[in-house]
């Protein structure tokens, strides 16, 4: 059987307490009540017992108006309470709710119903109350926890891409050193040496490149996470793209007897993207299919095709490895990944180059995907954009709506004042490279005129522009011969909610559309 509610009744009209004792008599639910007359009375009972609710007149021998709420309110702020009163007025009902009760009861207008029910459901508000509260003291523990976790994993993460700076800039040194030594030896600059010593001074050469690759490999996985990969994307001829890392990766197929073969299409579109950080894609991929080729039956060939469907220059790299299954292919691009095969190579690595092709693909605005065949080979196709101004602008959007739908982009043309010719080009390509973000999309709109899109808000713009000055400043003292002055110029700003066509229309207010 349930125990019955304590009720303490604060009342000093004897006749109105005899009322309220018989009214909860009638009610089915148990109610066990104390009656007192005073407020000093009720506080004595409080601190002598527990109740689950008070029921208090207004008008008492010690306490006019609200005091009595006041009073009990002060020694108690959790017990529920409803107040007694002779007065039916909204302008009541607001001060004493106000004051803390939770309801109250015209005397004139009790029921037995009435008063069980007022009774009842204070009680259960009160008890939502305390639990609301509890749960929002709680929730603002575990936010505050929260917060210094993320202080802490912020902290931490800061010092572990400070570290990988760090280790990978101070392997670099002894690195190259050891490279370019094994190089004079290797031209017979010490004096003439043996095909055997040739061979094995070739190995060092390329086992110093793998190393040179982790090294890279670890910095770009430090600079993508912490989001401050610097890109640079211009109008480039495709073919260079991928000839100039072909030339070192030449090296590298000749010791392990795997035939390197690079056939290009004819009269390909030049297209736009950062030439080295493609470059880095095509060396991860295309050392990555010598080093599980078979030494003396491998062979790596690598294609570019204009894709006219796409707008890309795709560019191949296959091999006839030992393939990769269909559980291998599904976690191919994760980090810390490598796929075990049939050929194992001496120099492993990290696990992070495929992944960090597919970032370096992604933030050129491109696609990469892989096929492949278990005992038949495998080929990587990326996809670099042509040099089409109006579809890199889409992609630049498209990519920036997966990341920040809310984003602000912001065009500002900035201009040479005082122009030198092909030398004050030269000095501002370096500048350009030095400055450009990944969030950043600068054109040549002129022989000495660019167009940026920013991603900052309209009233960023100014601080923006400071940016540029700042770094401006910084490269010109850094050349032999200062850089020419910039003047810089807000044109306007979109939002990706307003959609891509918005960002187009917006790079496109200058005339950047037809420039070569």
């Amino acid at each position: 059987m349930n125990s019955p509610l304590t009720i303490l009744l604060t009342e000093d009209d004897q006749s109105f307490a005899l009322l309220v004792r018989l009214a909860l008599r009638q009610s089915e639910t148990r109610f066990e009540v104390t009656h007192v007359v005073r407020v000093a009375d009720a506080l004595k009972e409080l601190v002598n017992g527990k109740f689950d609710l008070v029921l208090t007149d207004l008008t008492l021998p010690d306490a006019v108006q609200l005091e009595s709420v006041e009073k009990l309110r002060a020694f108690d702020s959790h017990l529920p309470l409803i107040v007694l009163t002779s007065h039916e007025s909204q302008d009541f009902a607001s001060q004493a709710l106000q004051a803390g009760t939770q309801d109250y009861i015209v005397k004139d207008l009790m029921t037995p119903q009435l008063l069980e029910r007022a009774i009842l459901f204070a009680i259960e508000r009160q008890n939502l109350v305390e639990l609301q509260s509890g749960l929002i003291t709680e929730l603002e523990e575990q936010q505050d926890r929260l917060n210094r976790q993320n202080q802490r994993l912020k902290q931490l993460l800061s010092t572990a891409h400070r570290f990988v700076d760090n280790v990978s800039h101070e392997f670099r040194t002894p690195l190259t050193v050891v490279r370019e030594y094994a190089s004079l030896m290797r031209d017979g600059v010490l004096g003439d040496i043996s095909d055997d010593q040739a061979e094995f001074l070739d190995v060092i050469g390329c086992r110093v490149d793998d190393l040179n690759t982790m090294v890279d490999d670890m910095l770009d996985s430090s600079k993508l996470e912490a989001g401050i990969m610097g890109m640079h994307r211009v109008a480039v001829d495709p073919v260079e793209i991928v000839a100039r890392p072909l030339a070192g990766l030449q090296v590298s197929a000749d010791v392990r007897d795997v035939q390197l073969d690079f056939e290009p299409d004819a009269e390909l579109p030049h297209v736009f993207c950062d030439p080295e950080k493609a470059g880095r894609v095509v060396t991860n991929l295309v050392s990555n299919a010598i080093k599980f080729c078979e030494e003396g039956s491998g062979r790596v060939r690598v294609g570019m095709t204009h894709r006219s469907d796409d707008g890309n220059v795709e560019v191949r790299v296959s091999d006839n490895g030992p393939g990769i299954d269909p559980d291998g292919l599904s976690r191919m691009f994760e980090r810390f990944q490598q796929l075990g095969t049939s050929t194992q190579s001496s120099t492993k690595g990290f696990g992070l180059g495929l992944n960090i092709a597919r970032e370096l693909v992604d933030l050129n605005y491109g696609t990469i995907a892989v096929e492949s065949e278990v005992g038949v080979g495998t080929t990587f196709r990326f996809g670099i954009p042509v040099d089409d101004w109006p579809e890199i602008v889409r992609r630049y959007a498209t990519r920036l709506e997966r990341f920040d739908a809310t984003a602000e982009v912001v065009a500002i043309r900035a201009a040479v004042t005082d122009d030198h010719g092909d030398a004050t080009c030269r000095g501002m390509e370096e500048f350009w490279q030095f400055t450009e973000r990944q969030t950043d999309l600068i054109r040549k709109s002129g022989p000495t005129e660019w167009t940026l899109l920013v991603v900052c808000g309209p009233q960023e713009s100014e601080s923006v522009i400071e940016r540029f000055k700042s770094n401006h400043a910084q490269v010109s003292r850094n050349c032999p011969r200062p850089l020419p002055d910039l003047e810089f110029s807000t044109l306007g700003s979109a939002s990706i909610v307003e959609g891509v066509e918005a960002i187009l229309d917006l790079a496109c207010q200058s005339d950047v559309c037809c420039a070569s």
